[in-house]
């Protein structure tokens, strides 16, 4: 059980680094236009 938690922590830490970049990429393109 502790694993599977585990491996939901890493799958949530990545959606959410994934969804920063995402606004940083949008940030850059607004700055950009």
């Amino acid at each position: 059980m502790a694993s599977s938690g585990k491996k939901t922590g890493e799958e949530e830490k990545l959606r959410l680094r994934s969804l920063k970049t995402r606004m940083i990429d949008s940030s850059y393109f607004q700055n950009d236009v």
